[in-house]
C-alpha cells in the first residue's frame, strides 16, 4: 500500500499499482480520500469488498474518510480467505 496526499495522475497510479500487485496479492493506492485497489489474482474478487463501491472484480475504487484503513483490513481478510499463492 502507498499513501500520497494528492492525485498521482492516471499513468503514475497505474504503474504504481502494477508494481504493488507484483509484490502482494492486492495493490492499494490511497490519494487523499481516494482509494484504489487492484489485483492480478483471478481468485480474488474485489467486488466482495463492499467499501470499494465502483470498478471491476480486479480493479475497484472509492472515497474514504478513514485513509482507507477499513478497506485495507477488509482486503486482508479477503486474501486470508483465499490463502497465499
Amino acid at each position: 500500500m502507498v499513501r500520497v496526499p494528492k492525485d498521482l495522475g492516471r499513468p503514475v497510479k497505474k504503474a504504481l499499482l502494477s508494481r504493488l500487485e507484483a509484490r502482494a496479492p492486492v495493490g492499494v493506492v490511497v490519494e487523499g480520500r481516494a482509494v484504489t485497489a487492484a489485483t492480478f489474482r483471478e481468485d480474488l474478487d474485489l467486488g466482495r469488498v463492499d467499501e470499494l463501491t465502483a470498478g471491476r472484480s480486479d480493479y475497484r475504487f472509492t472515497q474514504a474518510d478513514d485513509a482507507g484503513k477499513a478497506i485495507v483490513q477488509r482486503l486482508g481478510r479477503l486474501v486470508a480467505e483465499h490463502g497465499p499463492r
